[in-house]
């Protein structure tokens, strides 16, 4: 399975500027944050990048940078050679044990905003199995919120898996878990940062779209492809459906570095503009993304002409 070509050929890791940074708390809902153009000074992309990279970083030194290749176009720490067991997390700036990653979204389908509210079925063969259905209100069994929580010392996939496992829990208005323990992985290091997106209830959808993915060098104009197989358990007649397996191909592009204004302040983010184009159609990905904090911020537009955004939610243990 191919998953991504990295076209830059210039690849040089820039010395960070130390700048003043507010360090805040986004928005609960997609609605309460504004986005601000920062006044940045146009640059010659075709030359050099700069010797300093506009960032969120505020005197972050990465101590801990292993060596790292390029594989099938992703950036994957190196196993030294003598080492029996490797954290392939340990280098983690982000995605961090004891961090947590909370979301608040909207689906939005023509002039409605609806939610996914989860629901029991009896089959026929008389088990209960989980549903879900779109509803405009939210309820006790209404999913309003999408935790996603790192688990660095994790061995579920084997030791050698590759990539930081992650769990996905999904949570309504009160704070109450409805359903989770779902896990998949991402990718951090110092040369690029990949996730896979929640891929449950409504959000299996996703996986026909862009992945939130940066890569290095982090400036203004950088380009990337890549391209992925993706099999028909991720069909749903609430969608689309398939039989035999479609291969999305990627493009992304660093194409702005934006202030988002929040009700207590502002974060500072690089803007990532990304499209995957298949046999099915076209779908893509907008996201924010803060050295510190990750994608903050993420608008899908989705393979049936809806959208779905994400907004980083902030908490005592979050901040």
């Amino acid at each position: 399975m191919h998953f991504f070509n990295s076209l830059p050929k210039s690849d040089i890791i820039r010395k960070v500027r130390s700048k003043h940074i507010v360090l805040v708390v986004m928005c609960i809902s997609f609605m309460g944050c504004k986005q601000q153009l920062v006044e940045t000074e146009k640059r010659d992309l075709s030359q050099e990048p700069p010797e300093e990279i506009i960032t969120g970083f505020q005197n972050t030194t990465l101590l801990n940078t292993p060596k790292v290749s390029l594989e099938s176009g992703m950036y994957i720490e190196q196993k030294p050679e003598d080492a029996i067991f490797f954290n392939y997390s340990d280098d983690n700036v982000i995605f961090v044990n004891g961090s947590e990653f909370e979301y608040a979204y909207v689906y939005l389908y023509e002039q409605d905003s609806l939610y996914v509210r989860v629901k029991e079925n009896l089959s026929p063969a008389g088990i209960v199995e989980m549903d879900w259905e779109l509803t405009p209100v939210k309820d006790d069994s209404t999913i309003a919120r999408v935790k996603i929580t790192p688990e660095v010392f994790s061995n579920i996939f084997g030791y050698e898996y590759k990539q930081t496992v992650i769990r996905y829990d999904y949570y309504n208005d009160n704070n109450d878990l409805l359903i989770g323990g779902t896990r998949s992985g991402c990718i951090e290091n110092h040369k690029n940062v990949w996730i896979h997106p929640p891929r449950d209830f409504l959000f299996k959808m996703l996986n026909l779209n862009p992945y939130p993915f940066i890569q290095a060098p982090y400036v203004i104009g950088n380009v990337w492809e890549g391209e992925l197989t993706i099999g028909n358990i991720w069909a749903d007649v609430r969608w689309i459906t398939w039989e035999d397996p479609i291969t999305n191909i990627f493009t992304y592009e660093i194409i702005d570095h934006e202030i988002l204004e929040c009700e207590i302040g502002q974060l500072e983010c690089l803007v990532i503009s990304a499209t995957a184009k298949s046999d099915l159609g076209e779908t893509t990905l907008k996201s924010w993304f803060h050295f510190m904090y990750g994608f903050v911020k993420m608008e899908y537009s989705n393979i049936d002409n809806s959208k779905i955004h994400f907004n980083r939610v902030w908490n005592d243990k979050t901040l």
